[in-house]
């Protein structure tokens, strides 16, 4: 089941100003079914239209056709026609009640479903007496129904839901969708699998498709069951776009569309993202009145409750129609937190939330996901707490939390301090307190900034922290200590730390170690301290980073720290390069690597590229040698060592450093030849080759200061097109470039 929290877009929403949150967490009906049962005739397909406070209609699929009750409270139905008079073969009915009477969209079952015939329409003034019924007909260069073929919609199985603007276009808009009169989300099918397609009419009778997709797919593994609840078809939707702009579709899925009921949300009502938690109701969850069948949503919102009737069908054959609310509104975040249940995810939309206390979220539930609908978008700010000591933005007591795609910010100022995110138990994290630990927590693409703390975890076990920026913070980017085992800090963006960029460990006050890292694919740039320090613990794998701009200063001993008895580490593929051993007014060491303290074990270096650091690319301050080889150092002749290799113009590398052989080019293209294939299947154009084949043969012709104007021009073609190649290939290919701007020769 999900939680689903909704909030204002483009406004700044006070922590705890009333009603600004929706929360979506269905409930069933105690009494459901609530209209069919086994002494009734079939009830299934609702369509529900509220007249009033105290007048429902509802018109439904039955054995003879399409019957119809009415209902003072949406629960307790009376039925008063079945079937009703003047439709043709009616099933699978929609109805809406718009310019002072009833209009119906239906399928006509005794028709090809392969014709757009198969859909039909019809107006009533008292919703059982039917009149100008006919079947739609549609755009020939765009079909709603194609008929042939295999398509995805070669047939239709009638209307899912449908958007009327009364203020629309006389004539077919087909640059807005959203200005025409009538917007219909249907249900197609290829013969087999069924989809969600939509369509506009400027009368409601002729129909146009949009675009050539569905609008909604069922799951990709259509003959696997496990992989998706929605295997095969999704269909019947029912579509609401709230007020404060968010779309909403609630839907069926299965095989026919019959085995569960999901949910998915939009910002534009035309691509769609389903839920995570998906299905909310499901054919198997053992009740009773719909173990063979669980469909057909039909979802109101009724003041600030969403109401839902759908249809069931029992292990008798039985076809009955049951009930769902979902509950709300809450005031804040907390509130809706506080009202979570394990597995529930609370989808925030976007605004700004200013905090007044500290923490602003506490999340004290197992197996809770919050979820902001973009990261730029939803902002959790703090500088109302600026003046609160510690103030904490989500503070995490609990398993398995997953917290993503949001903003944390301005949590803690000079001489208060704080954190953007604290994954901590304050009185369970010393020993003599007795540790207790959490586990399986993850961050996920969450920009952290302006904060003291901006990612903070002590005594957390299998924490993934992935695709975030974090940037401009007070202290360390990541501070991951105390026991948390087993960490995964992957393909982050680390920016201007005030201590270290990325920590990972313990020591001293920070007690337990922290093994089994796994830091790959980081970006660090500015840190005070280490970019990526691993403390006093045993086992990491370093591999695919980018640390430059570090300082080296204080409780750290270069770019990349290895501190403390560390054991069993291997650093791979890490460019660690122009570490100045200055950073915002700091002065350090202004090492790439640095090794200290204690008496390490096992640590290797292989296949990095150091270079440009003003300190050493790899000093050792321990007496235990480490294994350095295969590294590149900044220039064909390896790192410069006084004993060892005198002539090097590479970075320096100290004693203890087992630095032979070393790579005398980045470790990203051996010749010119592998460089131009790499190119190639990066499908860029021939003009950025052509400058380094350019390049080679000046070069080959002794004229040198054009080959590195070539080269010069080629690094800024490679900064300009960053995006397409992506960020790590520019920066390798840009390091080979200058390279051979360095070494000539070597091209």
């Amino acid at each position: 089941m999900s939680l689903l929290v909704i909030m204002p877009i483009g406004e700044v929403v006070e922590a705890q100003s009333p009603a600004t949150l929706h929360v979506s967490k269905w409930t069933e009906g105690v009494g459901n079914p609530i209209f069919g049962s086994a002494s009734a005739l079939k009830a299934y397909y609702p369509t529900i239209v509220k007249v009033s406070d105290n007048d429902y209609r509802m018109w439904y699929g039955s054995s003879s056709g399409v019957g119809y009750a009415t209902s003072s409270d949406g629960l307790v139905w009376s039925e008063i026609s079945n079937p009703v008079n003047g439709l043709t073969n009616a099933n699978h009915s929609l109805v809406q009640y718009m310019d002072g009477k009833f209009k119906i969209w239906y399928w006509n079952s005794g028709t090809s479903i392969y014709s757009v015939g198969a859909i039909r329409y019809a107006e009533s003034t008292d919703g059982i007496n039917w009149s100008e019924d006919q079947a739609l007909t549609q755009d020939d260069s765009y079909k709603l129904v194609t008929g042939a073929g295999t398509g995805w919609n070669r047939g239709s199985y009638g209307p899912g839901d449908l958007i009327y603007n009364p203020g629309g276009a006389e004539i077919l808009d087909d640059g807005d969708i959203w200005n025409n009169k009538y917007v219909m989300y249907y249900m197609a099918t290829n013969g087999n699998n069924e989809y969600i397609g939509i369509g506009y009419s400027a009368n409601g009778t002729h129909w146009k498709r949009y675009g050539n997709d569905p609008v909604l797919n069922p799951c990709t593994e259509a003959n696997d069951p496990m992989v998706g609840w929605d295997y095969r078809s999704v269909g019947y939707p029912t579509v609401i776009k709230d007020a404060e702009g968010i779309w909403h579709m609630w839907f069926c899925g299965g095989p026919n569309a019959n085995y569960g009921i999901g949910y998915a949300y939009s910002a534009d009502g035309l691509s769609w993202t389903k839920d995570a938690n998906n299905p909310l109701f499901h054919k198997d969850d053992g009740v009773s009145w719909r173990t063979n069948r669980a469909y057909t949503p039909r979802v109101i919102k009724d003041g600030n409750i969403y109401k839902m009737w759908f249809s069931g069908k029992d292990a008798s054959g039985n076809y009955a129609i049951g009930y769902a609310t979902a509950d709300g509104p809450f005031p804040s975040i907390q509130s809706a937190i506080d009202s979570a249940s394990p597995g529930d995810t609370i989808s925030v939309a976007a605004g700004t939330y200013n905090a007044t206390s500290s923490p602003f979220v506490r999340i004290t539930t197992d197996n809770l996901t919050l979820i902001g609908e973009g990261r730029d978008s939803v902002i959790l700010d703090g500088t109302g707490t600026s003046t609160i000591g510690w103030a904490k933005g989500i503070h995490v007591t609990a398993n398995n939390v997953t917290i993503k795609n949001l903003t944390v910010q301005n949590f803690g100022a000079p001489g208060y301090w704080g954190y953007g995110i604290v994954f901590r138990d304050y009185a369970h994290d010393a020993e003599s307190e007795g540790f207790v630990y959490y586990t399986g927590c993850m961050v996920e693409n969450v920009k952290s900034q302006n904060n003291c703390y901006p990612m903070y975890a002590l005594c957390n076990t299998h924490l993934t922290v992935q695709n975030c920026l974090i940037q401009n913070n007070l202290s360390d980017g990541m501070f991951i200590a105390k026991g948390s085992s087993d960490a995964i800090i992957m393909g982050n963006t680390v920016l201007n730390s005030g201590d270290h960029g990325i920590w990972v460990g313990g020591s001293g006050w920070c007690g337990p170690s922290c093994p089994n890292a796994t830091i790959t694919n980081n970006t660090v740039d500015g840190a005070r301290e280490g970019g990526i320090s691993f403390v006093a613990s045993d086992t990491a794998i370093i591999s695919g980073n980018v640390i430059t701009n570090v300082a080296g200063e204080g409780y750290s001993a270069g770019a990349l720290s290895l501190t403390g008895n560390c054991s069993n580490v291997i650093a791979t593929n890490n460019i660690i390069y122009n570490n100045s051993g200055t950073w915002n007014g700091y002065n350090g060491t202004g090492n790439g690597v640095g090794i200290w303290n204690g008496t390490p074990s096992n640590i290797t270096l292989h296949n990095n590229s150091i270079y440009g650091n003003t300190g050493y690319g790899c000093y050792n301050y321990t007496g235990v040698s480490i294994d350095a080889t295969n590294n590149w150092w900044g220039h064909n002749t390896g790192p410069y060592n006084l004993s060892l290799n005198p002539l090097g113009m590479g970075d320096a590398v100290s004693d203890n450093v087992d630095f032979n052989p070393w790579t005398i080019l980045p470790p990203v293209s051996d010749t010119l030849e592998d460089l131009i294939d790499t190119l190639d299947n990066k499908g860029l154009e021939k003009s950025l080759l052509v400058k380094l084949e350019n390049a080679k043969m000046l070069l080959e012709k002794g004229k040198i200061k054009p080959f590195e104007n070539i080269l010069n021009a080629f690094i800024n073609n490679v900064e300009d097109r960053e995006d397409d190649i992506g960020e790590d290939m520019a920066r390798l290919l840009i390091h080979l470039a200058e390279a051979w701007i360095n070494n000539p020769g070597l091209a």
